[in-house]
């Protein structure tokens, strides 16, 4: 079985060859720098496009509204309800997805004054701290102890919640 013709005749199409078969290419060709500076110049803007598209997007910008239509009056009127949400975010009790969501951001949203949260978020969030400190203060001071025990915000969100009816 003869390959020889058919190697030499691909290798006479890749590179040029001595009559041997040898590789008549005795050193490394050289890039053409010119041609690829373009290339090397798209490719570095397509980067810093991709890292200012990344950056700028406003996916920590605020929290996930996927939980803003949860009837807040039902869980804060049912106590079996308002329980099991208290004791998630205590780390008591096991947590439906949006408890968990909501004890993921308790902390940051207590020290930024709800930045990241939407206007519904907001919203909810005055009604159930002001449910809280005036009808369940227990639960209140259990929170705090837990998400602000250097006691820096609550006396803040007393004063300003203390007086209102939700």
């Amino acid at each position: 079985m003869d390959l020889g013709g058919d190697v030499l005749v691909y290798n006479e199409i890749l590179t040029p060859t001595t009559p041997y078969g040898l590789s008549s290419c005795t050193s490394h060709h050289q890039p053409n720098l010119e041609l690829q500076q373009p290339i090397i110049m798209k490719v570095v803007f397509l980067v810093c496009v991709l890292a200012a598209v990344v950056y700028s997007h406003p996916h920590d910008s605020h929290y996930t509204d996927k939980y803003d239509n949860i009837d807040l009056d039902e869980i804060l009127n049912n106590k079996k309800i308002l329980t099991s949400y208290i004791n998630c975010c205590l780390d008591l009790g096991k947590c439906t997805p949006d408890g968990k969501e909501l004890k993921s951001h308790i902390r940051e949203a207590l020290e930024n004054k709800c930045g990241k949260c939407t206007e519904a978020q907001k919203n909810g969030t005055r009604k159930v701290m002001t449910h809280l400190i005036n009808f369940e203060p227990d639960y209140w001071n259990q929170l705090c102890a837990k998400y602000d025990p250097e006691g820096k915000y609550k006396a803040m969100y007393e004063k300003e919640y203390k007086t209102l009816v939700h």
